[in-house]
């Protein structure tokens, strides 16, 4: 005796599960994202004027079933030389004829000079921190995700 089932309903099946899990791993995977630009915010660097922070962007996209690609970045011109260590240089004014003025935390009031020796910095290293962070908590939040798109659970 021969028996014959008509796959058609079990591919149907199978292609809804396959685009349920990759809906729920991309939404995942935008989360996790977007976490990690938070921990971006929380990681240590002094926030004076807000710009670096109001400079962060991020953006999740699909490449394909199951392949997304993820992007944190920061528009602010000073945001390297916040992120990354520094060595000490030499800082002059821009305009001719105007002198460095600025806050002297140290003082407790304004100063003006003709150039400054700024000692350098270690940087904040928030970008590593966002991807460090990504690379560890990311695959486990898109693993619970596709697994309960599996189970039928949230």
């Amino acid at each position: 005796m021969r028996v014959t089932i008509e796959s058609g309903p079990f591919l149907d099946s199978w292609k809804r599960l396959q685009g349920r899990m990759n809906d729920e791993g991309f939404e995942a995977f935008w989360r996790a994202t977007k976490q990690a630009k938070e921990a971006m915010h929380q990681h240590g660097y002094q926030n004076k004027t807000g710009a670096l922070t109001d400079s962060m962007s991020f953006e999740a996209s699909r490449r394909g079933q199951f392949s997304w690609s993820s992007v944190v970045r920061t528009g602010a011109k000073h945001a390297l030389w916040v992120d990354q260590p520094t060595r000490a240089h030499w800082i002059f004014p821009k305009r001719e004829g105007h002198p460095l003025r600025f806050y002297w935390a140290k003082l407790g009031s304004f100063v003006a000079f003709w150039h400054v020796r700024h000692p350098g910095t270690k940087g904040a290293g928030f970008m590593e921190h966002a991807r460090q962070w990504f690379n560890v908590k990311a695959p486990a939040m898109i693993q619970r995700s596709i697994d309960a798109a599996i189970t039928g659970s949230k």
